[in-house]
């Protein structure tokens, strides 16, 4: 990793750590659309988007900046830019979405284009997602992503995902199931299991760790397994 990039991580954090509060990311996860919230993380292994480790492997900084507004006591809209790291330059992500929620059940639909800084590659994504919460600290959360257009292919996308998550104070601990399926022959249909444990050091600051393992469906081998740890912090 170079040293400019390093600096502007350093930067970064020790900038946005006088400004950051704790409702931001929560309130964001769990789809209340309730203003203006930003966050950032630095991470050992770099962002995960849609099945691509951005930056391979590598150090990497990712930025999130979202408007979300209550039009009634269910239903919100919403949209999101993110950016992150990544060996074409740096990835861009804009999307808009609406949430409904009744009860601890909510539905969120969302569409989304996806770019970089290096490369004329541009995918577009729709994604549905269900959440449910168990009170404030057991949460489950489904969603359905597709693409007619993997990374600027021609490839139909298909991706389930399944999340779990458990809060104990300044401790949520979380497990994910994620199956990538690719309707060409270049592209590898596989799995993906990971493990995360988050600890809150002060508002709107935690650490976190996750363990990945990507298995490729037709060998039912285990293929890659990597640890990402990283700082976020919010405001």
């Amino acid at each position: 990793m170079n040293k400019p990039l390093l600096t502007t991580l350093f930067i970064a954090s020790t900038s946005v750590l006088a400004i950051a509060s704790d409702d931001c990311l929560q309130k964001c996860r769990e789809n209340r659309w309730v203003g203006l919230e930003a966050s950032m993380t630095v991470s050992s292994k770099g962002a995960n988007w849609y099945g691509e480790t951005l930056t391979e492997g590598d150090p990497g900084l990712e930025t999130n900046l979202n408007y979300n507004r209550d039009l009634t006591d269910n239903f919100g809209v919403g949209t999101r830019f993110r950016g992150a790291s990544s060996v074409r330059g740096t990835e861009y992500e804009v999307s808009g979405g609406a949430s409904y929620k009744i009860g601890d059940l909510s539905l969120t639909v969302s569409l989304s284009e996806q770019s970089n800084t290096d490369a004329e590659v541009e995918t577009d994504w729709i994604e549905v997602e269900f959440t449910y919460s168990m009170g404030s600290d057991l949460g489950y959360t489904a969603w359905y992503t597709h693409t007619d257009n993997y990374d600027g292919s021609d490839a139909d996308t298909d991706i389930w995902s399944l999340r779990a998550s458990y809060a104990m104070g300044a401790i949520t601990v979380s497990a994910d199931y994620e199956d990538y399926s690719y309707d060409s022959t270049d592209l590898v249909d596989y799995s993906n299991t990971s493990f995360g444990i988050k600890y809150v050091i002060a508002p709107g600051l935690h650490i976190w760790l996750e363990q990945d393992s990507k298995i490729y469906n037709s060998t039912t081998e285990t293929t890659g397994s990597w640890t990402n740890v990283g700082l976020s912090f919010s405001f």
